[in-house]
């Protein structure tokens, strides 16, 4: 699949998703950063999950699906789109404090706990640096992307690093 950040000029950020199949989602990301979305490639690739929101987008759902309150939502949120979640709101925290969160793995778990999700399979510090290193990566990319421009994006299992 093919992820498009693309960077308004005079408009807002857009993200569209085009599957192998040739069909499409996108969104208008309003003033959100990329950043958030950007975490989750680094996460998902970094992890080979295909159960997280852009292996659920390859698989046919919609950025919309997403936006929807939970209670309005006609698809089913795979365990792993939530746990990557709460892995991706850490690294965001990260990212605004300024530094690594020392007790990661523990909040992580405890947020788990709390919304009854098992414990995520993957939690090994090397694969957490590559993670915060492959962030730090794409967010220098988007940076130089100049306004109009695209940074463009793969999410296929042959770049999918278990």
């Amino acid at each position: 699949m093919n992820i498009r950040f693309t960077k308004g000029n005079d408009k807002p950020n857009t993200l569209t998703c085009i599957r192998a199949d040739g069909s499409s989602t996108w969104a208008n990301l309003g003033k959100m950063p990329v950043g958030h979305d950007l975490t989750h490639y680094a996460v998902e690739t970094t992890l080979g999950l295909q159960n997280s929101f852009f292996g659920l987008l390859a698989k046919g759902y919609s950025i919309q699906d997403f936006a929807l309150p939970k209670e309005q939502r006609t698809i089913v949120v795979p365990a792993e789109a939530k746990q990557t979640e709460f892995v991706v709101g850490l690294l965001q925290a990260e990212l605004s404090d300024g530094a690594p969160n020392p007790e990661f793995f523990a909040v992580l778990d405890n947020a788990c706990r709390n919304a009854n999700l098992p414990l995520p399979r993957h939690r090994n510090p090397r694969q957490l640096d590559a993670i915060r290193t492959r962030i730090r990566e794409l967010l220098l990319q988007w940076r130089s992307v100049p306004p109009g421009g695209a940074l463009e994006l793969e999410f296929t299992e042959a770049l999918v690093r278990a």
